[in-house]
């Protein structure tokens, strides 16, 4: 009781812990106002792309396109914006991985012959090949390490029913192998 009172009072006679509380409850009672952020920086990162501020642009892109709070849709095209603006600064590998990411949100995209430049659209597709052939490869490797598995359970089913068999013909009588010889010492 004398806690809760002392709390009373610290914030009765304290307008600043008073206003620290309301921020604090505004905050965690408002997920829409991070949500509504987001998209506006998103908004921003395009809007600095499109005036050629492609340093700034790729700051605010990539902010966005790792921002868990921007759905998919939204995602995806921070990560359009942001390769277009690495291969506007000529850094194609950051254009590459850009795209990668953009490919595991949207594995179906497709690019438009209309509105995307060239460059952009042959990236693309050269990194939706390259993903192609690395599934092709781990799936080849997995089938791979599959029929090794049974061949060899296999080989040893063989080995193993092959002793059986050989086995049964001998008599029963228990075979004892001589001691070792005695090593001289030393």
């Amino acid at each position: 009781m004398v806690f809760i009172t002392m709390l009373y009072r610290s914030i009765i006679f304290k307008p600043a812990a008073l206003t620290l509380i309301l921020v604090m409850s505004f905050t965690i009672s408002a997920p829409g106002f991070a949500q509504q952020s987001s998209a506006q920086k998103l908004k921003e990162g395009i809007q600095l792309f499109e005036k050629g501020d492609l340093d700034n642009a790729i700051s605010v892109l990539r902010s966005c396109a790792r921002n868990s709070d921007l759905n998919k849709e939204q995602q995806s095209k921070a990560l359009i914006c942001l390769a277009q603006a690495f291969l506007a600064k000529g850094y194609y590998n950051q254009a590459r991985e850009a795209i990668a990411d953009l490919l595991k949100i949207m594995p179906n995209y497709k690019t438009d012959p209309i509105q995307d430049r060239p460059q952009f659209i042959r990236l693309v597709e050269e990194v939706k090949q390259e993903q192609k052939t690395e599934e092709t490869t781990r799936e080849a490797k997995r089938s791979s390490e599959k029929w090794l598995w049974i061949r060899g359970g296999a080989v040893l089913a063989v080995g193993i029913a092959a002793a059986i068999l050989l086995g049964r013909g001998r008599n029963e009588e228990t075979i004892t192998l001589p001691y070792p010889p005695t090593l001289p010492e030393k």
